[in-house]
């Protein structure tokens, strides 16, 4: 009888140490999710916490605005150090990620084992206007202002300033904002009165309840050269390739040829529409056909807008 005994009490004591050393039941959560006021978009990923340690389970949204069953697995037992999970009453705090943005949802989830709870989450915290890139493009009559948006929540437009002096600066155009929106969008403004040099922009981004912010601001006189250059080509002499740099202030057509001391074509080195600022171009002391030209001066010559410049090299073998 004895060992009746002895055995039940080893299959009890076995049973209870199996019960107690599996992990508990997770926690499960479903609901809506909103950034910005609007639906999160299909391919958002929900990614929960715990005391502030991402949770290794995440759900990516293939609804919009909607997520599933996501479940909060426990910690275990066996390894007490790693947070596999979370414990009975620890507060999940939810994370909405869309690309690069990542945005704090509430309300916070509480870590209930076995219990599915619906969480209808919203981002309360988002910065009114995500504004990405800002940049300028010339041409010979105008600068183009460009700028996204990977967010905006109440944005009522842009206001685009203009300064001589990056202090002093007036308005000079508007453009509409998209409102709230968790899309991202692009945008442009052309000033075609703008000077070539001493020009500064920035963006007054205005929410419709007034409030205002103010972008960096970009110069336009830090991207242009003074003026069209065509420099001496390096190295003179040269055998057998020599480089030839030069300058553009403003985008546009653009020709280099080489031409001998005669006047006579040798080879066109580049042509069509270039960006402006500093470009290089490359000779291998080869005519139009192919072939090695003698040695000997030559004259290149850049063309461009309403500039025209030659110099000259020297080819020696």
């Amino acid at each position: 009888m004895k060992k009746i005994y002895t055995f039940i009490f080893i299959i009890i004591l076995l049973f209870t140490t199996v019960v107690f050393c599996q992990p508990q039941l997770p926690s499960d959560f479903w609901g809506t999710v909103k950034i910005n006021g609007e639906d999160a978009p299909v391919g958002t990923v929900l990614i929960p916490t715990i005391n502030n340690i991402p949770y290794p389970m995440n759900d990516t949204l293939i609804v919009q605005g909607q997520y599933g069953l996501l479940s909060i697995n426990s910690d275990y037992i066996s390894t007490p150090d790693v947070k596999e999970g979370g414990s009975n009453g620890d507060e999940i705090v939810f994370k909405a990620k869309i690309g690069a943005l990542e945005y704090t949802l509430t309300p916070t989830g509480v870590w209930l084992t076995s219990i599915t709870q619906r969480l209808d989450l919203v981002n309360e915290g988002a910065i009114p206007v995500e504004l990405s890139s800002f940049y300028l493009t010339l041409d010979s009559s105008m600068v183009t202002l460009h700028w996204i948006t990977q967010s905006e929540r109440n944005n009522f437009g842009f206001e685009v300033q203009r300064s001589p002096d990056a202090t002093n600066f007036h308005k000079i155009g508007f453009v509409n904002g998209h409102g709230t929106t968790s899309e991202p969008h692009r945008y442009k403004f052309v000033d075609q009165t703008s000077p070539r040099t001493n020009s500064f922009y920035r963006l007054k981004q205005i929410d419709t309840d007034g409030s205002f912010t103010l972008t960096q601001t970009v110069a336009i006189n830090s991207l242009l050269p003074n003026n069209y250059r065509l420099d001496q080509n390096y190295p003179n002499p040269f055998n057998p390739v020599t480089h030839i740099p030069y300058f553009l202030m403003v985008p546009g057509e653009i020709k280099i040829d080489i031409f001998d001391i005669r006047g006579q074509f040798i080879q066109n080195l580049a042509a069509g529409y270039q960006t402006s600022g500093k470009h290089l171009v490359t000779w291998d002391g080869k005519n139009s056909s192919g072939a090695k030209a003698a040695n000997g001066v030559y004259i290149y010559r850049l063309t461009a807008d309403r500039f025209d410049i030659s110099k000259k090299l020297i080819l020696m073998k």
